[in-house]
């Protein structure tokens, strides 16, 4: 059993520069998405509680005690967490290739070849959050024009407002995440000898 289980650790990755370099990348850009996302709640005073289907949330709270007010933020910070780990997993796997191709590389070398790469993916990723969260919204934008409301109110609704945070958080946390992803890639790869299964 203990040998099946080594031979799928070993098989996904298992612990090695790499995927500590993606994992504090990841962690560090779901806490800026989130830092973001709070930054944004207090000067919008949008919270937990504009969402539209607060009065079902708020009998689960009644009877049950569930936080609602904290749902918003949790599910902001989940759907960053895919995009955040796609691109902190691709720009240490980059790295990882192109430190193996030229040992002799210097950091500063090294840096700025992760972020020729990352910078595509940074932008890639940040489209695909914001489409999803377009792509959400779809039916409550399709409802807003079957009843013809003015473009002021529909600009100032609470639901516009919660889908532009969460672009604007996840987008903030996909960027910022880039550069401290190569950084932690440069002191973590540099110096070391990479092998194949690293």
């Amino acid at each position: 059993m203990l040998k099946q289980r080594k031979h799928c650790k070993d098989m996904i990755g298992g612990t090695t520069r790499k995927t500590i370099a993606a994992t504090a990348g990841t962690v560090a850009g779901v806490v800026i998405a989130g830092i973001s996302a709070r930054l944004f709640s207090m000067a919008s005073g949008i919270t937990g509680y504009n969402v539209s289907d607060i009065e079902t949330l708020m009998t689960l709270w009644n009877t049950n005690g569930i936080q609602v007010g904290g749902l918003l933020f949790s599910g902001l910070l989940i759907s960053c967490l895919g995009a955040v780990m796609d691109v902190a997993m691709s720009v240490c796997s980059s790295m990882y290739e192109i430190y193996n191709q030229n040992l002799a590389m210097s950091r500063a070398r090294l840096f700025k070849a992760g972020m020729h790469v990352a910078r595509d993916m940074m932008g890639t990723d940040s489209n695909t959050l914001i489409l999803a969260i377009a792509g959400s919204s779809v039916s409550m934008l399709l409802l807003d024009y079957a009843y013809d409301l003015p473009y002021q109110q529909i600009i100032n609704s609470n639901n516009i407002g919660i889908a532009i945070m969460q672009g604007l958080a996840g987008s903030f946390g996909i960027v910022l995440s880039v550069p401290l992803t190569v950084l932690i890639c440069t002191v973590l790869y540099h110096g070391k000898i990479v092998r194949k299964n690293f």
